[in-house]
């Protein structure tokens, strides 16, 4: 008898960690951006009910340029993917994990959508092929994801890290990157464009959010559309037709709402967008704000940094050089100061006074569509367009 009880309590012991082993789950999830890619792994638990979600610190997780830059030779993927897969690979050992149990996802974005489908399909078979090849990896989805997409898994992103998911008191976001801008938010108004709204579930929730992409807002994009203005660049910087920039940024702001809201119809949303202060910035809108020439810091208004814009553009570019010209993206400032201004006032429709909260990260985990991403599929959410 005591015998037959050893076995079965062994037995029992052996289904819990079974059962405890099913309900862990490792996402390697790599965010293709227009500038370029990042890995994230992530480890999930659902123990009833009770997400858990730990992102998993990987070094040497980011490579340059963006995928679409091997959109033309796509049997250049391998070479591209490897330092990525190796990120992964460092921590396996140390972590405990066997790398059949990880589920790879490679989403790309905005630098992706302005590449033909065809080139698109042959860097995704070639990758695809090299996966399955070099890892024991899970493929579960390459693709290019819609922006209204991405916007989604920023609002589970931000709201999730901050506890806010289940509450009735999300806060939307606003992303602006290299190529493309996205707002969405949890609203209960009428949505008059379909393609804006997305319905989907986390645990018992059921959500629908209106999310949108403008694809050509995105800093790099706008910015290369005024490249030759003198009004949009700071005074004295050396335009690629030989004249100098001029720092007006009053002249500057009417130039770029025309991109803005004749161009893109920014002004012209299918749902009522609450104010400001009900939103979080993140990406483009919290590095230029917290720049080392601006360092405006977490709670910004547009008027605070239109007044900080156009300080910064009357200062000659040769003496901001000087002080700054460690800073990488010192050329992009002025122009996203003004371009952010008019955006967020003149096309969402903000009050320039009311207070607007950018940031990084949360808790010291970083705000990334990833992990919004990854949640959205956990729960079985797996309808995803491409646009």
């Amino acid at each position: 008898m005591t015998k037959i009880i050893h076995i079965l309590f062994i037995l029992l012991i052996g289904t819990y960690y079974t059962n405890a082993s099913t309900n862990l789950r490792y996402y390697a999830v790599v965010d293709a951006s227009s500038t370029g890619s990042r890995m994230y792994l992530y480890k999930y638990k659902d123990n009833e009910n009770n997400v858990k979600i730990e992102e998993l610190k990987l070094k040497k997780n980011i490579v340059n340029p963006g995928i679409s830059s091997i959109a033309g030779c796509p049997s250049k993927v391998g070479k591209y993917i490897q330092p990525l897969i190796d990120s992964v690979y460092s921590i396996l050992s140390s972590q405990g994990i066997e790398e059949k149990d990880i589920k790879f996802y490679l989403l790309a974005t905005a630098g992706m959508r302005v590449v033909s489908p065809v080139l698109q399909k042959n860097v995704y078979n070639h990758l695809k092929k090299y996966i399955k090849e070099k890892t024991k990896f899970k493929i579960e989805t390459i693709t290019t994801i819609s922006g209204r997409h991405e916007g989604v898994f920023d609002w589970i992103t931000y709201n999730y890290l901050t506890n806010r998911l289940f509450t009735g008191k999300t806060m939307g976001i606003l992303d602006l990157g290299g190529a493309s801008v996205e707002i969405a938010f949890e609203t209960n108004k009428p949505i008059f464009n379909p393609d804006d709204k997305v319905e989907f579930k986390i645990g018992p929730k059921k959500n629908t959010v209106y999310s949108h992409s403008y694809l050509g807002l995105g800093q790099e994009l706008a910015m290369s559309q005024y490249a030759n203005e003198p009004s949009c660049f700071p005074k004295g910087y050396p335009l690629p037709n030989k004249e100098q920039g001029s720092g007006e940024f009053n002249r500057s702001l009417l130039k770029i709402e025309k991109l803005i809201n004749v161009v893109h119809n920014v002004n012209k949303p299918s749902t009522i967008i609450p104010d400001i202060n009900k939103f979080v910035g993140i990406s483009g809108f919290y590095y230029t704000p917290n720049s080392e020439p601006f360092g405006l810091g977490q709670y910004i208004s547009i008027k605070t940094l239109k007044d900080r814009g156009r300080k910064f553009g009357l200062q000659l570019w040769s003496e901001t050089e000087k002080k700054y010209g460690r800073d990488p993206y010192l050329y992009l400032y002025y122009f996203s100061s003004s371009f952010i201004s008019v955006l967020l006032e003149k096309g969402f429709g903000f009050n320039e006074n009311t207070k607007f909260n950018v940031v990084n990260s949360v808790n010291g985990t970083d705000v990334s569509w990833t992990l919004g991403a990854m949640i959205y599929y956990a729960e079985d959410n797996n309808s995803l367009c491409t646009k």
